[in-house]
């Protein structure tokens, strides 16, 4: 009887810590998944982002602008307003001039003095300084050609290092190592793309990268609805494109590919439920972006599609 107590002990301490072993991998595993989730969610955002500056197109409304202030003229503006108030203070006093000859060698000493302060405004009248001030931003008045490719490079610096690490959590949900590598790649080429300045193929292969973002999400989410988000951000993005380099047919082409992905979230019942008002606005300002399209126009094309995506990001 002992032997079968201590028998059934063992087994009821084996099954413990095996279900124990399982629920931590779950854990685990949950973790990992939120954790990719995030970076998807990184990926993302820094494509988007370079996307927009390849045209100078930022999604704030404000931009932080600096200017140089000359104070030489500030000097100059407030000594012109104090000669316009002493000849005006001389000629309405002119009636006593009995006092002048007593208060002359007052005006004597006075005049060495502000000599000396001549001398100190002078070294202040050569002072420029740097001001940053914060200034609203039309996209109806953006060059589009005036591409900031050192601000470009310097956020691909951090963009390796970060993609170092998602290889790895990549690889740990057993995502297609071709899939993995294949990003590096085009990663090293649009870095090409930025040194060259070639804006075109830059813009290509950003898109490019973007795309794998959904084939990420199919090898290990189970969220229908991130998904469907991210394949209507793609196809979004390749119009984004087509407008850039004036390709209007093939712009029209991802739009309606885009309204496709986005009808199929507008499925979900689920997501529905959470979101519905912020949907339906969003899936407005797609259709506007379509409608733009008949113009052939890159500003109302670039206004309308800034307009999509800070929509579509509330989502």
């Amino acid at each position: 009887m002992k032997i079968k107590k201590i028998c059934i002990l063992i087994i009821l301490i084996i099954l413990a810590l095996s279900l124990t072993g399982c629920s931590n991998n779950n854990e685990n595993e949950q973790d990992l998944h939120a954790k990719v989730d995030s970076e998807m969610d990184y990926l993302d955002a820094e494509l988007i982002l370079i996307l927009g500056k390849l045209n100078n197109i930022s999604f704030s409304n404000y931009m932080v602008e600096e200017r140089e202030v000359d104070l030489s003229s500030n000097a100059s503006e407030k000594t012109a307003s104090t000669s316009r108030e002493n000849s005006q203070s001389s000629n309405s006093g002119g009636e006593s001039s009995s006092s002048e000859g007593s208060s002359s060698e007052g005006d004597s000493s006075g005049g060495e003095g502000s000599s000396g302060d001549s001398s100190g405004g002078e070294n202040q009248n050569n002072q420029k300084i740097n001001v940053t001030e914060m200034v609203t931003q039309s996209t109806l008045n953006i060059n589009y050609d005036d591409v900031k490719w050192d601000e470009i490079a310097s956020s691909l610096d951090t963009f390796y290092t970060s993609w170092n690490t998602i290889i790895l959590d990549l690889y740990k949900l057993n995502i297609n190592g071709e899939d993995i590598t294949s990003f590096s790649g085009k990663l090293d080429e649009l870095l090409l793309n930025i040194k060259n300045q070639d804006k075109v193929a830059a813009l290509r292969s950003s898109a490019e990268l973007y795309s794998y973002i959904p084939k990420y999400l199919n090898g290990y989410s189970n969220d229908n609805g991130f998904k469907d988000l991210a394949n209507t951000k793609m196809h979004i993005l390749n119009a984004y494109v087509g407008a850039s380099i004036e390709d209007w047919t093939y712009s029209d082409s991802e739009l309606a590919l885009a309204e496709q992905s986005f009808t199929n979230l507008m499925k979900n019942a689920e997501f529905m439920s959470q979101k519905e008002y912020n949907v339906n606005k969003t899936y407005i300002t797609l259709k506007e972006l379509q409608t733009s399209n008949q113009h052939r126009d890159k500003t109302i094309f670039f206004l309308k599609y800034k307009n999509l995506i800070q929509e579509i990001d509330i989502l």
